[in-house]
């Protein structure tokens, strides 16, 4: 048998549906080539950093596939021709993370960014040195550091009275001594103006306790948030967001948004793929043939509630399965092409991914429509469990990419048309941000419309 790269028949390099966020730097993923749109939230964001001295802290929020990383890292780039240094890769939480992790985390995250931009002198400065090596011990000893972790007080001498430290010290007790020492290399030795710090995923920090999750970024506050020379963007769902960023006083105060994003509009999205197929044509002489047609781009789009991701795994999937067996790259797909290879494929997945809880999705597809959401108060009524499964449904849900959290405005609630909580895109001001939390709504993802309302009629509904 054969084995070929099918994208070559499409004058494509590899996919273009790949759905990994673009990435600041030389990766191969280029942001500053590859990123369309959003120009108001690019440029309030860059308002808010060049506006704010030394030292801001935004929060960016929507929902899971609209493209919130990518929007960070195209910051990242923007800012890095103004002096502002970082990393291509953020700072990574994970839902059991502690102070003393995520102090190693964003520690790690900085190093790398002062290293990338020095050079060995760069290296050899105390500072430097001194957090190459707390992070080092804490993370070859799963949490504990010993014996090499820097004075809280600061330094006033050489090497040698450097190290005389107790071996208790922690990662988030000399946090922010470290924070403003490597202020000064970054300024005074590079010449630069200061860090862009990108704090990815609030969502999994959150997952397993919103309320430790908050208490968390309230004590970052004061050792890393309100530092002198650096600026942070907080990324996550709209929920955690909330949760996490906006549930205490102590970081509200101080944090601007959240910056809710809508889904791209569809001419975008065709922009989206215009530059990938130019940036992955593998024959420069030679026109692309797109995979697929712009009414199969507009309807998977349109089922998928403006998820890029969702559509483009989706996009993937279909052109990639039909190539491979026998297809001949000719001429774009056509939708009477896709609609029957998605719904087998997403109805094979939801039952070996879900077993019983497939059966729950299946309950969700009769009761909501693909224009309306729904809260857990509702699906705990149509399923007849407690609170607590249907809660852990829910999550499970979510995270088998069968039930996405929302923040449409348009969006309705069955039983209560037209009452669904309005949610601001931009919602900028500190004192309109509600203090308590207000109903999640959710919704049947693209992937579930597949299985139980596979496209049939997708062309006779609104974009």
């Amino acid at each position: 048998m054969s084995v070929r790269n099918v994208w070559f028949l499409f004058n494509l390099r590899e996919s273009p549906f790949y759905q990994e966020a673009l990435q600041a730097g030389g990766g191969p993923r280029p942001v500053e080539q590859l990123f369309v749109g959003r120009d108001r939230d690019v440029t309030r964001i860059l308002n808010t950093i060049f506006s704010s001295g030394g030292s801001s802290r935004q929060a960016i929020s929507g929902v899971p596939g609209v493209g919130k990383s990518s929007l960070a890292q195209y910051i990242k780039a923007r800012v890095s021709h103004d002096g502002l240094l970082s990393t291509p890769e953020p700072v990574a939480l994970g839902h059991a993370d502690d102070l003393d992790t995520v102090a190693t985390r964003i520690l790690g995250y900085i190093y790398q960014a002062v290293v990338a931009n020095g050079d060995d002198e760069t290296r050899r400065q105390e500072a430097v040195e001194d957090v190459r090596q707390l992070v080092r011990a804490f993370r070859t000893t799963t949490g504990v550091s010993v014996g090499i972790s820097s004075p809280i007080g600061g330094f006033t001498a050489g090497r040698s009275q450097t190290y005389v430290t107790p071996s208790t010290a922690r990662p988030s007790t000399v946090m922010s001594d470290l924070l403003r020492r490597l202020a000064v290399v970054v300024r005074g030795h590079l010449g630069a103006a200061g860090v862009l710090v990108h704090v990815n995923n609030l969502e999994n920090l959150a997952e397993a306790d919103a309320t430790r999750a908050a208490r968390l970024m309230r004590d970052l506050r004061d050792h890393a948030l309100l530092i002198d020379g650096y600026h942070w963007i907080l990324v996550g769902t709209t929920d955690a967001i909330r949760r996490v960023v906006f549930s205490t006083d102590q970081v509200r105060t101080v944090v601007e948004g959240p910056r809710v994003l809508s889904p791209l509009p569809l001419d975008d999205v065709f922009q989206v793929l215009a530059r990938r197929y130019d940036v992955l044509r593998a024959d420069p002489t030679k026109p692309v043939i797109p995979p697929v047609t712009e009414d199969v781009v507009r309807n998977v789009f349109t089922l998928f509630r403006g998820d890029l991701r969702g559509t483009m795994a989706a996009l993937h999937t279909a052109s990639e399965e039909l190539v491979s067996f026998g297809g001949e790259a000719t001429s774009p797909l056509a939708m009477s092409d896709v609609r029957a290879v998605l719904h087998e494929r997403y109805q094979e997945e939801l039952s070996t991914r879900l077993g019983a809880d497939a059966d729950r999705v299946a309950v969700l597809a009769e009761q909501v429509s693909a224009e309306q959401s729904f809260t857990q108060k509702q699906a705990e009524r149509w399923w007849r469990v407690s609170q607590t499964e249907t809660s852990r449904t829910v999550g499970a849900l979510i995270r088998a990419g069968y039930v996405v959290e929302v923040s449409d405005a348009s969006a309705r609630c069955p039983d209560t048309p037209n009452k669904a909580p309005p949610e601001s895109r931009h919602e900028t001001s500190k004192q309109r941000m509600p203090r308590g939390r207000r109903a999640v709504l959710y919704a049947l993802s693209g992937a579930a419309r597949l299985v139980f309302d596979p496209l049939a009629d997708a062309a006779d509904r609104p974009v």
